[in-house]
Formats: structure tokens, sequence, C-alpha cells
């Protein structure tokens, strides 16, 4: 995680609103913090949503940022595509990363309008 958030701070140096939500992110972690994300990751490693992307009948939209290490879109996408039949679209966003809401909120929220206002047509 703090490894991610040095990269982060050279990646979005010419963002200053970014770069402030970086550093107060960084600034507020604690050892606690650090067991819940390892946690998190380890859950996450233990999943196994395989079947169900394989079954499910509801519309799926996948959306990511291009610099994504916790679901890393080159195999995600690319799995999804063969084994996903309900998979709709699959959108990278290349100016994000894993938090694609908050490195580019406007990219992605049109993204997400667009799906929501194509499904509303096609009903």
């Amino acid at each position: 995680m703090f490894g991610y958030a040095k990269l982060a701070r050279f990646r979005y140096r010419h963002s200053p609103e970014i770069m402030a939500n970086i550093q107060e992110f960084i600034v507020r972690r604690t050892e606690l913090d650090r067991q819940a994300a390892v946690h998190r990751l380890r859950l996450i490693a233990a999943s196994d949503f395989c079947d169900i992307a394989k079954t499910t009948k509801t519309p799926v939209h996948a959306i990511t940022g291009a610099l994504d290490p916790v679901v890393p879109w080159m195999f995600v996408r690319s799995w999804l595509r063969r084994h996903c039949p309900a998979l709709r679209e699959y959108k990278i966003i290349w100016t994000a990363d894993h938090n694609v809401l908050g490195t580019a909120a406007e990219k992605s929220a049109d993204q997400v309008m667009h799906w929501i206002n194509s499904t509303r047509q096609s009903l």
C-alpha cells in the first residue's frame, strides 16, 4: 500500500487535488489500517467468483483504471470476455487507478451514466 502511494505521488504530481487527497490518506494510515488492508487482500485472494460470473443473468459492466494492482485488467478483462456471457462492456479509464471514481471521477461517472442511459433505452 505504501509503495503504491509513492507511485501515485509520482503519477499524479501534476494534479494538486489528487496529490492532496493522497497525502491526507497517507497521513491518516496506522498499523491497524495496514493490517486491515492485508486482511482484505487475503480475502480477495481466497475468493472465487468464477462460477457467479459464468452463470449470472444480470448484465455486467466493468470499469477499471489502467494501473490497478488489486484487479489487474489485462487478466480480468480477457477472462470475463471468455467466461462471462452477461458481460456487456469492459471499460479501461487510462488516467485512473484502482480507485477509478477518485482518480478519474468525471470520466468514470460519464461512463457509468452512459451505461445507465443505454440500459434504459433498451428497456
